[in-house]
């Protein structure tokens, strides 16, 4: 009854390794497999000074004299200028805009022709940060001024509309728009605008009274950001990630010290015993 009860007990005791220490946490491998979060393009708008050039096709519509449209006078036009803004945020910036341009005659008045010029301060909100294409709007108010001039022979077919320079408010001025940016710091891309305002002064013998105006616009803006060519290019090589440790093999019992198959052996002839008795 003892040999029958001690020799399982032994060899089970013999035959069973120890428990070998529990595998390392798979969390930090679990997160690399996840990927971290990317972080967000550096600010490049804020302090920095962008200068643009601005060339555009005009379409002027509303009175120039009481009953009298401007399309009546003068046809569409073409105008070119310039853009200054500084970034006041990463998608924000204060910009002044100045244009000047020649307005053609239509088939009515032949001898008529003219100019115009604004100038204007605007917010101009950008939609992206750090991309390639910065979509935009702008939202500004300004000061416009235009003149006509005809020939006497034309006096009485452009009854009311005197020589001379005429004046106005642009009480908002509308625009949208968008930027590809080719290379780092430079920048091409067209936009729509709408600026529509009234009349404060006249061209001497002209009718007074309000006269609403409004120039549609269709051009291309090229930008360059000076701050952007001066800073150095930044390093497009991610951070090494650390190699994550490796975790220790689980023992076995052939890496047993010489000390434990004593205890496993003592151990085993304690169960025994206590199993006979």
């Amino acid at each position: 009854m003892v040999t029958a009860l001690s020799v399982p007990t032994r060899v089970l005791a013999q035959g069973a390794p120890p428990a070998g220490p529990e595998a390392p946490s798979t969390e930090d491998d679990d997160e690399d497999r996840e990927g971290t979060p990317r972080p967000f393009a550096a600010d490049g708008r804020t302090g920095h000074f962008s200068i643009a050039a601005l060339a555009a096709a005009e379409f002027p519509a509303g009175d120039v004299a009481p009953g009298r449209a401007i399309t009546e006078v003068l046809d569409v036009g073409v105008s070119f200028g310039g853009m200054l803004a500084v970034g006041v945020s990463r998608h924000v910036s204060i910009d002044a805009v100045g244009r000047y341009g020649l307005l053609y005659p239509n088939g009515e008045c032949e001898s008529c022709t003219g100019d115009l010029a604004n100038a204007s301060l605007g917010i101009r909100y950008h939609l992206a940060q750090g991309s390639a294409i910065d979509p935009w709007g702008r939202l500004g108010v300004g000061y416009r001024t235009f003149s006509v001039e005809h020939t006497e022979d034309e006096t009485e077919r452009v009854l009311n509309v005197a020589n001379g320079r005429y004046h106005g408010v642009d009480i908002a001025q509308l625009a949208l728009g968008g930027w590809f940016y080719p290379a780092r710091g430079f920048g091409l891309g067209p936009f729509l605008e709408v600026d529509m305002g009234t009349m404060v002064s006249w061209a001497a013998g002209s009718t007074t009274g309000t006269r609403p105006y409004a120039f549609f616009q269709i051009g291309l803006a090229i930008a360059i950001d000076p701050v952007e060519w001066a800073s150095p290019t930044p390093s497009t090589t991610p951070p090494a990630k650390p190699a994550p440790a490796k975790p220790e093999p689980a023992k076995t019992a052939g890496d047993r010290p010489a000390g434990a198959a004593v205890d496993l052996r003592s151990q085993a002839k304690t169960d025994t015993d206590t199993a006979c008795f």
